[in-house]
């Protein structure tokens, strides 16, 4: 079913964009949307990469990427978490270090197997990775009582808006 919506989406992109360039109006918004079309398929193939190198590593286990799996892991790191933060609190932390479970077992395989990535797959992949896992980390750190600091001096708390 998901692969029915993902194909009649793609289409639909696929549709505007061309209508986009026979109007002659547009050429940055074309180039742009073509590519975050290439983006979104490059995206799909990470992820089925990331499944097939796990399958060939792990075999079965490959189904703990996602849910229940992660339910379960979120639940025995709360439990173990409990012994030092209280239940809700161990709760909340163990969920921000599952989340992006995904994300890390991406990086993973490109550590791993980093001649089975395209340039496109990578950029798009590490782009997902650090929009979702950092402020799962800061959240996560700073429940323990491990705030973020700046200690590569990045300038991580500056206002980027200026």
């Amino acid at each position: 079913m998901r692969k029915k919506t993902k194909k009649k989406s793609d289409n639909a992109m696929i549709a505007m964009l061309k209508k986009v360039r026979s109007s002659g109006k547009g050429g940055r918004a074309a180039r742009l949307f073509k590519i975050a079309i290439n983006r979104a398929n490059a995206l799909d193939s990470v992820r089925e990469k990331v499944l097939a190198l796990f399958s060939e590593l792990v075999g079965a286990r490959t189904a703990r990427l996602g849910e229940p799996g992660a339910g379960e892991t979120r639940k025995t790191l709360a439990t173990a978490l409990s012994a030092d933060y209280p239940p809700d609190t161990a709760r909340e932390i163990a969920f921000h270090l599952v989340d992006w479970h995904t994300d890390a077992a991406f990086i993973m395989a490109v550590h791993l197997f980093p001649e089975r990535f395209s340039p496109e797959e990578l950029c798009a992949g590490a782009q997902v990775l650090l929009v979702h896992a950092p402020n799962h980390l800061a959240a996560a750190a700073k429940l323990t009582g491990n705030p973020v600091e700046d200690i590569f001096e990045a300038g991580i708390f500056e206002d980027t808006n200026q």
